[in-house]
């Protein structure tokens, strides 16, 4: 629960960062101090309870509110306006909640989040245990919100899925797209698609890699489109299956033409347009003849490294290009990113520069 009053620090925290990030910096990661503004006993500190105050837009009435935060590392309990939203316990996964209820349309929104440190449901002995997933030293060791959070705004009727399975061997596109229907009626809704190039426009220096800067070529590569309207029930979700032969109008992804395309995916409901979504993908399928790794249906060798997550320095795109960069001019095509999930520009960039990444 949270205290009747609040004695608010006179620091504030820089979202997104853990609040005991100098202390790794300084100790664990690296020879800097990353903000020297923060307070020597926010290293130790268990718990911290931060606030975010915000308005929402004013073109953003009648629609569906969704908080999301890219990662909070220990169990976090959100409060929005003075309300309990939800909680969850985790270091490096997304959570989003819905938030509609909770939200006002006009005025200040208070936003809420306690968090405990992970290191304080450890289990003690002569091993020790954790019951969380940790990963290496930066996952066992931060306390706070270390990536991006995001109010997000949908209709009654959206896209809240997308998962794009290449089948290049077959020479099928496959898309499965899961639709939500928030409203109280059974909604008819229909869904059709287009696939473009995906044209990267950005230099070949570290500095210009910073930010993706996403462009799409004007020409139609392929299209999709379901062949009737589907029902779906009040206050339920639906998953509606697309399947496309590709018949060589797309290009390979492979690590020395790492083609890649954009879907805009868009959802009408009761014949009206309702929502739109953009997903990024190579057309590329791996695969396994025995003991042999198959790219495209052909013997493929991965050659690459690993690395441990060393927090602050590597929160950029810039890390992620330079690395990559190097692995390239070392006749290397792949990445092993070790003992924990990266922040997903690592895979964004990965996507773009042709490295192959080993899950980990």
């Amino acid at each position: 629960d949270l205290p009747a009053a609040f004695a608010w620090d006179s620091t504030p925290i820089r979202i997104p960062s853990p609040w005991n990030v100098n202390n790794f910096t300084s100790t664990k990661g690296s020879d800097f101090i990353t903000f020297p503004s923060y307070p020597k006993r926010w290293e130790d500190a268990p718990v911290a309870i931060m606030k975010k105050d915000f308005s929402l837009p004013g073109d953003w009435n009648g629609r569906r509110f969704f908080l999301h935060f890219d990662a909070v590392a220990g169990k976090a309990v959100y409060y929005l306006n003075g309300k309990k939203i939800g909680e969850n316990f985790d270091i490096f996964l997304p959570y989003e909640v819905d938030v509609t209820r909770y939200v006002k349309a006009k005025g200040t929104n208070e936003l809420i989040v306690k968090v405990i440190a992970s290191k304080l449901f450890d289990k003690p002995g002569k091993y020790g245990r954790r019951p969380y997933v940790s990963g290496s030293f930066w996952g066992t060791y931060i306390s706070g919100i270390w990536q991006d959070v995001y109010l997000l705004a949908k209709p009654d009727v959206y896209i809240s899925g997308v998962y794009i399975n290449p089948q290049v061997i077959s020479n099928e596109l496959k898309v499965d797209i899961t639709v939500r229907n928030e409203t109280s009626f059974q909604q008819k809704i229909a869904v059709n698609g287009v696939v473009k190039k995906w044209i990267n426009p950005a230099g070949i220096s570290i500095n210009d890699a910073t930010v993706e800067e996403s462009q799409l070529d004007e020409k139609v590569a392929l299209q999709l489109s379901n062949e009737s309207n589907i029902s779906i029930p009040a206050n339920s979700s639906y998953t509606i299956s697309l399947t496309q032969q590709v018949n060589n109008k797309l290009e390979n992804w492979t690590p020395d033409n790492p083609n890649l395309y954009g879907l805009i995916l868009h959802l009408q409901s009761n014949g009206k347009d309702a929502d739109a979504k953009y997903q990024r993908f190579g057309w590329r399928q791996f695969s396994f003849d025995k003991d042999t790794l198959l790219l495209n249906g052909k013997p493929f060798h991965l050659s690459g490294d690993s690395w441990h997550f060393m927090g602050v320095p590597e929160m950029t795109r810039r890390y992620a290009w330079a690395w990559f960069n190097t692995l390239k001019k070392a006749n290397g095509n792949a990445v092993r990113l070790h003992a924990q999930p990266y922040p997903h520009f690592f895979l964004d960039v990965a996507d773009e520069m042709g490295i192959c990444v080993l899950d980990e």
